[in-house]
């Protein structure tokens, strides 16, 4: 109990101290070698790290609490790996995704040890962060429409197919795999 006391009583100091210094890390800039106090900046985070919200990043415990022990605990059905690793020369998929949103913390682990147990090459899923009002560093979200996240847009053999929006019916994966046997495949 002592410790998490300590850590509520250093936080604001760190926090005033970023916010009081141009050159150090604030909530809008970034340090060269990355945050250098990651708990108060990941706890309170918006829109610093949508450059950094990758999927090599996710596995960063001080950036992204949340994802390491989700996707380790997340076992997808058998079934629903094997039909979409039978896809996996075809699909690409997009994902719009906010580290602030608990619908991206609750689905964005199981998506990933989904694709990755289908063995779904990385560099077919790309992963983009937006900010609480939906906009992403580089704009492609308002060239996706992007309304809600996580949003997973699906492609087969480069064409839009189907999209699963925020929340699922039965699972990240069967949702999936259900798009894209609407689509024929």
């Amino acid at each position: 109990m002592q410790h998490r006391f300590n850590f509520f009583l250093i936080t604001p100091f760190f926090l005033f101290l970023n916010a009081s210094h141009t050159n150090a890390l604030s909530f809008k800039h970034k340090h060269a070698h990355g945050p250098i106090f990651p708990l108060s900046i990941s706890a309170l985070d918006s829109s610093v790290h949508l450059k950094d919200f990758t999927r090599a990043n996710l596995d960063n415990f001080w950036l992204y609490p949340w994802f390491k022990y989700a996707y380790r605990d997340y076992n997808p059905a058998q079934p629903t790996v094997d039909s979409l690793a039978t896809l996996k020369d075809h699909i690409t998929m997009v994902v719009f995704g906010g580290s602030w949103c608990g619908d991206t913390r609750d689905l964005l682990p199981k998506f990933y040890k989904t694709v990755e147990t289908a063995q779904i090459p990385t560099y077919k899923v790309t992963l983009i962060g937006v900010d609480r009002h939906k906009h992403s560093h580089d704009g492609r979200s308002r060239k996706y429409r992007i309304k809600r996240v996580p949003t997973f847009i699906l492609f087969y053999d480069g064409k839009e197919i189907g999209r699963v929006v925020e929340t699922v019916n039965h699972s990240i994966g069967s949702d999936m795999l259900n798009v894209y046997h609407k689509a024929g495949y």
